[in-house]
């Protein structure tokens, strides 16, 4: 019974705002798939996600410019000359 009411309790914990991702940053040593993976991690319990708001919060933690510039250019091609 015990474990039963752990997992309702899980179940319906309240879901993150869209606002918290904008704080996810990644580490200075962080590699760029351990970042993605947190993000997504985190993305997954945001509520009522806007795609172009999400893509933002990505963008802005990226200190990978490589990966930073892939990004932006895959979000927004017609910003491109």
């Amino acid at each position: 019974m015990k474990d039963f009411i752990q997992l309702l309790v899980e179940s319906k914990r309240r879901k993150k705002k869209l606002v918290s991702l904008i704080g996810i940053i990644q580490g200075e040593n962080e590699t760029p798939r351990s970042y993605l993976q947190r993000f997504n991690a985190k993305h997954i319990k945001v509520e009522d996600s806007s795609p172009n708001i999400v893509m933002a919060a990505l963008i802005k933690g990226v200190r990978h410019p490589k990966l930073a510039s892939s990004l932006f250019t895959k979000a927004h091609p017609s910003w491109m000359l």
